[in-house]
């Protein structure tokens, strides 16, 4: 009786093992399969080292963007179709992320094919040599590296005009676009720090206690008018 009790759990315990082995082989080959799927981007090129006239011959259309913003997000699968179509004819996507930190863009430059040349410009290199005025930004250039259109933000609906746009250059049209219709007011944040302005640091009242400490020590005099508050009729004792 004890030997069959004693058969019965090794052969459970044996199952268990059995069990637990085919489910770590499963996650194993899911884990697997999500690398190959969506395998890390591609190292990017510095700002400083990307030339376009390393690239003449070839239509261009420079794409700017940062993590944070959602059009540019929406604009990912758009250049990787734009790539994946127009490639062979000779159009070259460039990439160019503007994020401080390379890390923030990873996982939107995951959705990107390795055709597309990556650039890293924290410092707004690229982006200022062309006046970028918001988020995203495309620049399209001919097969002579001349400017011939300039694209601020993203909407779907725009893409069909963008892509005949390309295919005129791809068959040899010209660009004749004048950089300097492009305008310059940027409010003194550029386009590709505007996250900034999301920081605490930016607000109006970054910290609530100290401003009604301010309020009491200087706007609290009897009869004023509450300094930045609504009211007065302070206790006049300062």
């Amino acid at each position: 009786m004890e030997g069959s009790i004693l058969s019965k759990k090794l052969v459970l315990m044996k199952a268990i093992c059995i069990y637990i082995l085919l489910a770590t082989l499963f996650l194993l080959m899911i884990g697997t399969a999500a690398a190959v799927e969506n395998p890390p981007p591609a190292k990017p090129i510095k700002a400083e080292d990307f030339q376009l006239a390393d690239w003449q011959g070839k239509v261009i259309f420079m794409d700017f963007w940062v993590s944070w913003c959602k059009p540019c997000e929406k604009s990912m699968p758009w250049l990787a179709d734009l790539q994946s179509a127009y490639g062979g004819d000779g159009l070259q996507v460039v990439a160019v992320n503007l994020d401080q930190d390379w890390q923030d863009a990873l996982k939107m430059a995951a959705g990107l094919p390795p055709e597309i040349i990556l650039v890293h410009d924290p410092e707004g290199i690229l982006a200022e040599e062309r006046n970028l005025q918001g988020m995203p930004s495309a620049y399209l250039y001919d097969r002579q590296g001349r400017l011939s259109a300039v694209h601020v933000g993203f909407l779907p609906s725009e893409t069909a005009h963008k892509e005949k746009e390309i295919e005129d250059l791809l068959q040899g049209a010209a660009g004749s676009f004048d950089p300097a219709s492009i305008g310059s007011d940027t409010a003194g944040v550029q386009p590709w720090q505007r996250d900034l302005l999301a920081a605490a640091g930016m607000a109006i009242d970054p910290d609530p206690i100290e401003t009604a400490l301010n309020e009491h020590v200087y706007f609290s005099k009897e009869a004023s008018s509450g300094g930045i508050g609504s009211a007065g009729g302070g206790c006049g004792c300062n």
